[in-house]
């Protein structure tokens, strides 16, 4: 019986059932598919980067510049460049030799730096226009950016605070999105999927502000990275019209 079956997908001919698609073939996939994967790969790498890293990051730190940096570098650098990175790959097929990473790189180190200038007067002047936080804190450079991690990280609200904290956790939501979705278009010069990607992001940010607490919330929560970023993957996908 060493006859062998053929069967058609997509236009594909493989052996069945000893062969069949490789990752190769994953160029053919429709842009907005693709890149939503691996947004979806992102916010993976997102949450397990918070479950390893938090303990050691923040927990443990001595300082409160320590603790404010951990969570800089957890809640702030880690989405942004991780998102930006795996978004871009999503976007731009493996094909023709397009890809080229290090403009990736550069525009979400770049849109790494405006969010964290962004976010650290932002979060600090909101706050204290609400009186929501006292007018001594924060403390240093450093400490704001632990004030900048309670509402830029994703993760939902959970219906904890209101007026201004809701508000604040929105600016910060859409700058996060935004900053990911400049480091994906790599320099090129599209704004609609940056302001789009800005508004799914703040979206997110009320939507989450109705998940029920308790367990709920934090199972809820560690599948939020995933769909924040595979949201944005989806938004880029189906704007980007050089999306390939």
């Amino acid at each position: 019986m060493g006859a062998t079956t053929h069967h058609k997908a997509e236009g594909r001919s493989y052996n069945s059932p000893s062969t069949g698609p490789t990752l190769s073939d994953s160029c053919r996939v429709r842009p907005a598919e693709r890149t939503m994967t691996y947004g979806i790969v992102a916010g993976l790498v997102v949450s397990q980067a918070n479950l390893a890293l938090f303990e050691d990051l923040i927990h443990r730190q001595a300082s409160f510049d320590g603790v404010g940096w951990g969570n800089w570098f957890l809640f702030v650098l880690v989405p942004i460049l991780s998102g930006g990175l795996l978004l871009y790959y999503g976007r731009v097929s493996p094909d023709g030799g397009e890809r080229k990473p290090e403009r990736a790189l550069g525009a979400s180190s770049l849109a790494l730096l405006l969010a964290t200038a962004v976010l650290r007067l932002a979060v600090p002047a909101i706050l204290h226009a609400g009186d929501v936080l006292p007018s001594r804190l924060p403390r240093t450079l450093a400490d704001g950016f632990s004030f900048v991690a309670e509402y830029s990280r994703l993760a939902p609200l959970a219906g904890h605070g209101h007026g201004y904290d809701v508000a604040t956790a929105v600016v910060c939501g859409a700058v996060m999105a935004a900053a990911i979705a400049f480091g994906a278009l790599a320099f090129e010069r599209r704004l609609f999927p940056v302001l789009a990607s800005a508004a799914v992001g703040g979206l997110w940010v009320v939507v989450g502000w109705f998940v029920p607490g308790g367990a709920g919330a934090r199972i809820i929560g560690s599948l939020w990275p995933v769909l924040v970023l595979g949201s944005i993957g989806l938004m880029i996908g189906l704007l980007d019209g050089r999306a390939r």
